[in-house]
């Protein structure tokens, strides 16, 4: 089958699964990771979860081990407990902790680039506009820029994004993840040589690196490529099995390639390795899935 066949193909099943999915669930378009760096900036933001005290209380993020106590609390400490709580998908306890740790120091810098990497998890990109701004304002590293670069790209603000991805290059152009956002961005342009110049940054510095796999993929099928797409997905889930997003997008594309017992696989697997706390969303779409290849979830 020609690829422009098979691009057609997936664009119906794509429909479709859009249509199934309409009633169930938001649009998530997963991103990537730092992690999501795919979701769109036109969907409708998250408003921010609101804990109890009685939760606080009980949240096992209290214990001594991990959550200062009052004698011993500080900024850092606060962050580094609300790093873990994020790690685990707590993510209403670790917008608590880095806020304590704003509250004890308001000129740290890393307590609101992480408010900011939350708020993007949340969707509420100006938001993490504010938060990353500010943190860069107290100190410029690539690490802030590159956070404020994804935001801006986010928010399609296409040309603010390259000034701090490029800014952040000059800073440290030996981080993968500066790579990795450009590589969307320009995706996401169609500017597909870019893209992949960019990804091919990234397995230069990191042969092994399964996001850049996964986005050489993605830019694959966009130029209907659809065949070594196909290849590059199984390979990024060969280097990182415990990515749902990858088996997502195999997933559909088996669909379109008319590999329909691998396409039920890939969600099933979805469903295997995927965490309800991170994505809900993900799940509930690829259950909708099996409903369509005729599995119940």
């Amino acid at each position: 089958m020609k690829s422009t066949q098979r691009l057609w193909i997936l664009l119906v099943f794509y429909i479709i699964g859009m249509l199934a999915t309409a009633c169930g669930g938001k649009d998530t378009s997963a991103p990537v990771p730092n992690g999501d760096t795919s979701i769109s900036a036109t969907t409708a933001p998250t408003p921010a979860p609101e804990r109890s005290l009685s939760q606080v209380e009980i949240s096992p993020l209290n214990s001594p081990l991990l959550t200062p106590t009052a004698g011993q609390a500080t900024a850092s400490s606060y962050v580094d407990a609300g790093m873990t709580a994020f790690n685990d998908g707590d993510y209403d306890e670790a917008f608590q902790l880095f806020s304590k740790a704003t509250a004890l120091d308001e000129n740290m810098s890393s307590a609101h680039a992480a408010i900011g990497m939350l708020y993007v998890t949340w969707r509420r990109f100006p938001e993490a506009l504010d938060a990353y701004s500010k943190a860069i304002e107290l100190e410029r590293t690539a690490d802030n820029l590159i956070g404020r670069c994804n935001v801006y790209r986010l928010l399609l603000r296409t040309e603010e994004a390259l000034q701090d991805c490029n800014e952040a290059i000059a800073l440290k152009p030996d981080d993968t993840e500066i790579y990795l956002v450009l590589s969307s961005l320009y995706l996401e342009n169609k500017d597909y040589a870019q893209a992949r110049a960019q990804a091919d940054n990234v397995l230069r510095l990191d042969p092994e690196n399964d996001k850049a796999v996964f986005t050489t993929g993605m830019i694959d099928l966009a130029e209907g490529l659809a065949d070594n797409a196909y290849d590059k997905l199984s390979e990024a889930i060969s280097m990182n099995s415990k990515e749902p997003r990858y088996y997502w997008e195999r997933g559909f594309l088996s669909m379109a390639l008319g590999k329909i017992d691998q396409a039920r696989k890939d969600m099933h697997s979805v469903l295997d390795v995927a965490d309800p706390k991170k994505h809900g969303d993900l799940m509930l779409f690829a259950g909708s899935q099996l409903e369509i290849l005729g599995e119940g979830k």
